[in-house]
Formats: structure tokens, C-alpha cells, sequence
């Protein structure tokens, strides 16, 4: 609402009117702020530095980590905004056609009981898992190992889980929102 709209402008100027360095994740964020507020063009220093997402320690080889099984992985904290609900719906039309396929969505979160209601109105508690929170090798690991990685979130910024996902060399798909579409350029 416009009024919600002021107030997140009220709050930019006075919180950022004594900065000298202003660093956003992505130039979509930059672009978004000083749109909204023109004046901190002018007043303050704006830098895009992304993420770091790339462990040098890790050379992934895809023979090395084969499964017995097929499965697309997806990560996030289990929020409505990560659009989960939508994967599962997606997966629930997919999944006659091809049985053997898994589904495993790692992260904690307040959807979590809502999903698993999903899932079991699907019948589908032998295809898709929800382990939680994972450690980050394992999660690494985890997109390693998956056919597809699935981004399904209805908002974004500069999402990690594609960064990290994309760095495994896991193919991914995501939706059209914040910068997945810059980090998947040129990618697939």
C-alpha cells in the first residue's frame, strides 16, 4: 500500500541520510532502492557485492556420486514465500508418469505441517521427503547428486540455494523472480 510505501521511504532515508557505503546484494536491489528513493543515488555510495557461493575445496565429479535413484532436490526455509506448495502440486501431476522419481525439499520452517498435509493428500509420503535442515556438505552433496535442482520461490532476492545448486553443477530450474534469471543466464 502507499502508505506502507512511505513509511519504508521515511525509514531508508533517515536510517541511510548517515552512511557513507550502502552494498546491496544485486543490481536488481540497487536498481529497486534508488528507483523507490532517488535521492540516495546522489547522497550515498551504493556497491553491488553478491554472495560468495563457491567452496574451491570441492571438485565434484558426477560418477563419484551416482544413486540407485532418481530425484530433483530444492532448499530453502519452509516459508510460503519459497513456494514449496507450488513443487509439490507440480510433482503431484509428474509423478504417475514417472515412479521412480523423488522429490526431497531440505529446510525447517512454519510451512512444514501444511506441506506434509499436501503431501499426504497426494499420497505421495514414499516420493517426497522433508528431512529438514541438513548440514552444508550434505546439503552440497544433496544437489550434487540430484537430476534437477527446483527453485519454486514466488520472491527472491539473490538466492544461495540456486547459487550453491548451480556451483554443484546440478541442473536447475527456477521461477522468474529477483535475480534467478541473471544467475541461470548462460547456465542452461
Amino acid at each position: 500500500s502507499s502508505y506502507k510505501l512511505f513509511f519504508y521511504k521515511l525509514a531508508y532515508y533517515l536510517g541511510y541520510s548517515h552512511i557513507d557505503l550502502l552494498i546491496c546484494q544485486t543490481n536488481l536491489m540497487k536498481d529497486q532502492l534508488v528507483k523507490n528513493i532517488p535521492s540516495l543515488d546522489r547522497k550515498i555510495n551504493i556497491r553491488v557485492i553478491p554472495n560468495p557461493f563457491i567452496d574451491p575445496k570441492h571438485n565434484f565429479t558426477k560418477e563419484e556420486y551416482k544413486l540407485n535413484f532418481n530425484y530433483i532436490v530444492s532448499a530453502g526455509s519452509l516459508v510460503v514465500d519459497k513456494g514449496f506448495d507450488i513443487l509439490i502440486n507440480s510433482f503431484a501431476v509428474i509423478s504417475p508418469k514417472f515412479p521412480n522419481l523423488k522429490l526431497i525439499i531440505l529446510g525447517e520452517g512454519p510451512e512444514r505441517e501444511n506441506l506434509e498435509s499436501l503431501i499426504d493428500s497426494y499420497d505421495l509420503t514414499k516420493a517426497v521427503s522433508l528431512p529438514g535442515s541438513i548440514s552444508v556438505k550434505e546439503t552440497k552433496n544433496m544437489m550434487h547428486k540430484a537430476m534437477i535442482f527446483v527453485m519454486s520461490s514466488t520472491t527472491e532476492g539473490l538466492p544461495k540455494a540456486l547459487l550453491e545448486a548451480c556451483a554443484s553443477g546440478c541442473a536447475c530450474i527456477a521461477t522468474d523472480v529477483g535475480d534467478c534469471s541473471f544467475i541461470l543466464e548462460g547456465v542452461g
